[in-house]
């Protein structure tokens, strides 16, 4: 019986030597596969996202590969595709809220900003550039604006709306991360945009932590802009994701809309803090706007302006929907509240 199962030492010898060699090279396959798998961007297309207009009304929009002829409506979408390294796909964006962050300002340089006003109708020359994907904040897409999604897709153009831009029910902060995701996916780079859609939920839920340590109310906040010799405009709890910001940093917009006030309405409404929202077309008030503030005799007992918590804000952080909205809260916090942040 054991002759039949032993084999003759040389014949064992070679066959055990085959069988390593054979090993090594099949680790080696192993290997050149997991690596090649590992460099490879996963293929998503033909990829289909639910985008959803200021009503809310639902579209399906379908990729059938990355785009490459991208126009951005805001500034925070077109901040996003620099901070992916998409900035070859954008062939034109619109007039800037605020400067551009010095760490974009290369991947900046060479976009064609598109029209230097905000306001007027843009639709007929975003046609004319024919793009394949429109991408920004969801009430531009209008008729007498840039076009409806459904006009835009009919010619062939696909349509992104910020999840985190609409206005028609409640918001979340987690939307800006699920706009990077979806981002990521339309564009192929899910890599990149997961790992800053994770870094940036971190350091949120690090704020919240620290914040919702405090006690005691709701800081009374008025968020100011356009300020000038005594009158300003205000953002209202209308903003809806605005008002998520104010949520984590601990207050309450002290204003249920926007509109025009005087310094008899701060003075009535007395806020505990006032953020103040500062943007290219107002650069030249706005660099001094803080200033003036605190000089204004007639304001001195407001606690905002008697504590000297008026804190500088840009639009595109606090306004525009995107990643850097986070960054905003995190300075913000650490502005208002140091003691938390030793």
């Amino acid at each position: 019986m054991k002759r039949k199962i032993i084999l003759p030492l040389i014949v064992a010898i070679t066959l055990a030597l085959a069988l390593a060699g054979c090993a090594k090279t099949t680790n080696k396959i192993e290997e050149s596969e997991s690596s090649t798998t590992a460099n490879e961007q996963t293929i998503n297309y033909p990829l289909s996202l639910e985008v959803y207009d200021n009503e809310g009304n639902k579209y399906t929009e379908t990729f059938n590969e990355a785009p490459s002829h991208v126009i951005t409506n805001n500034q925070s979408s077109l901040e996003l595709l620099l901070k992916l390294g998409l900035q070859d796909s954008i062939i034109g964006t619109i007039a800037l809220d605020n400067e551009i962050p010095e760490e974009l300002e290369e991947e900046f340089s060479n976009i064609n900003i598109i029209t230097e006003s905000k306001t007027e109708p843009a639709k007929e020359v975003i046609v004319g550039m024919s793009p394949d994907l429109v991408i920004g904040r969801a009430a531009t897409f209008i008729d007498d604006r840039y076009g409806t999604i459904e006009s835009l897709n009919s010619m062939n153009i696909n349509v992104y709306t910020q999840l985190a831009s609409l206005m028609n029910g409640e918001q979340s902060l987690d939307n800006i991360f699920e706009d990077i995701k979806d981002v990521g996916k339309i564009f192929n780079v899910e890599d990149k945009a997961n790992t800053l859609a994770t870094e940036l939920s971190e350091s949120l839920k690090s704020v919240e932590d620290k914040v919702s340590t405090l006690e005691g109310e709701p800081l009374k906040v008025l968020v100011m802009t356009a300020y000038n010799d005594g009158s300003y405009n205000v953002f209202g709890a209308n903003s809806t994701l605005q008002n998520e910001i104010l949520e984590v940093l601990g207050g309450t917009n002290v204003n249920e809309k926007g509109g025009a006030q005087s310094l008899e309405n701060l003075m009535s409404l007395n806020p505990d803090v006032i953020l103040y929202v500062y943007n290219n077309k107002n650069l030249e008030t706005d660099s001094v706007a803080v200033e003036s503030l605190y000089n204004n005799s007639l304001i001195q007992s407001v606690p905002a302006i008697e504590n000297k918590k008026v804190f500088e804000v840009s639009y595109t952080e606090f306004m525009g929907y995107g990643y850097r909205t986070i960054e905003c809260i995190e300075n913000l916090a650490k502005e208002m509240y140091p003691e938390l942040f030793k």
